[in-house]
């Protein structure tokens, strides 16, 4: 029998890996989902600096539709099943799931292209920018696997070396092809040998499970998550509403200058992640504890940082905004600098209703959100085909920063509603 020091000392050397892989995890996860994240703005320079501007706004477009429907193939992403701790549902069954909803969301935008008047070439475009961005949600179901194994610091690694080979590959074969279809297919049957023969394939070393169908804890897994995936989904048309009426009446130019402007709502989002996203499960414990006061103040906090990095933002964006993707992308936007500063506006209130958003779903508070989303896209479906249509991408800059002011105030009241009822039902 093994001695008891023999098993103080397994489980304390047990204690140091996981801290040194906490630690590796929080450095490598940092650098792997930034530059997975950015991705998409290198293939645009490189876009507008080798290609058409018309290929630009193809793939503006494509990547709009792409990011909109990966929210059902997705359906809540890795977080309900790498806080699974309990093993409620199995290995299998979530992987079966994420298989499910990827063909499932596949088959929705094949119905979806076909009814679509676009030519053959812009239709299969969309369908395979589509269909690479789908691959990166069967990986995310193993790089669950990965997480809850405490090797989340691979998935980084995975995820920087995937996205290098990506960007470099897309560079030289655009130098030599120029056509955004053959540049995918080239990158998905990359990724695709990548997440077999790479991915999963660690993703297996960390864990055995059998394959077996469980349809209770398949049904639990889709009811449990069912209101994330609209209220994600629900989100990202918001976002992407005026892109979707440039598509409707003007041409793929005029798509990829108004790609190109919005671009900093992302990177105000990306900054508001960084912010909020170590402090999550402080502010649920504080809620499920009834620190309300506590959580109040956290709130005014995270609503002051992100409005004076805004504030700093509109400044750098008045004096060097357009001279800046002037000498990044090679276009003239010195007509859009009053549309570029309306965006930027609107992007800060996008990131604060993110950080609102957050909050609300550590406190549980998922369905009222979904609400107040569906009464926002119905104001898009009133105003944003007429200021797109009327005003071009100044419209679509007034109708974007409408409907994400709109979002934040309802989002403002829904946050103060439910911290107010809490207070009541303490007294």
């Amino acid at each position: 029998m093994e001695s008891n020091c023999g098993k103080n000392i397994k489980r304390y050397g047990s204690e140091i890996m996981r801290k040194d892989n906490l630690r590796k995890s929080i450095i490598w996860n940092t650098i792997g989902s930034s530059t997975l994240a950015i991705t998409s703005l290198f293939y645009t320079i490189i876009l507008t600096r080798l290609s058409s501007l018309a290929q630009v706004g193809l793939y503006t477009i494509s990547f709009a539709l792409a990011c909109n429907t990966v929210t059902l193939a997705s359906f809540g992403g890795r977080t309900y099943q790498v806080t699974d701790t309990k093993g409620e549902i199995s290995t299998f069954s979530y992987i079966l799931s994420r298989y499910t909803t990827v063909f499932f969301t596949l088959f929705v935008l094949i119905i979806y292209l076909l009814f679509k008047n676009y030519d053959i070439y812009k239709s299969v475009t969309i369908l395979i920018i589509c269909i690479f961005k789908y691959l990166e949600e069967l990986c995310d179901v193993y790089y669950g696997i990965m997480q809850k194994n405490y090797k989340l610091y691979k998935v980084g690694i995975f995820q920087f070396v995937k996205s290098l080979i990506n960007i470099f590959i897309f560079l030289i074969f655009i130098l030599l092809k120029k056509n955004l279809f053959v540049v995918f297919i080239l990158l998905f049957i990359i990724d695709i040998l990548y997440f077999i023969f790479i991915e999963r394939k660690y993703a297996i070393k960390c864990e055995k499970w059998e394959n077996k169908v469980n349809k209770k804890e398949l049904i639990k897994y889709f009811s449990a998550n069912l209101f994330i995936c609209i209220l994600t989904f629900t989100t990202t048309y918001i976002i992407n509403s005026p892109k979707y009426k440039i598509d409707l009446f003007f041409t793929n130019e005029i798509q990829a200058v108004f790609g190109i402007i919005v671009m900093p709502a992302t990177i105000m989002l990306l900054i508001g992640n960084f912010i909020l996203n170590p402090i999550l499960v402080s502010i649920a414990d504080m809620y499920n504890n009834n620190k309300i006061s506590e959580i109040t103040k956290i709130i005014y906090k995270i609503f002051g940082i992100m409005v004076f990095i805004g504030v700093i933002g509109l400044f750098g964006c008045y004096f060097f905004g357009v001279p800046l993707l002037n000498f990044v992308y090679s276009i003239n936007f010195n007509d859009y600098k009053l549309s570029l500063m309306i965006i930027m506006v609107g992007s800060i209130f996008y990131a604060i209703t993110a950080a609102i958003s957050s909050i609300l779903v550590a406190m549980r508070k998922i369905k009222s959100q979904v609400v107040g989303n569906l009464a926002v896209i119905l104001i898009s479906f009133l105003i944003c085909g007429y200021l797109v249509k009327t005003y071009c991408i100044l419209g679509g800059a007034i109708a974007y920063t409408l409907l994400i002011f709109t979002r934040f105030l309802i989002y403002v009241i829904i946050l103060f509603l439910n911290l107010k009822q809490r207070i009541k039902r303490l007294k």
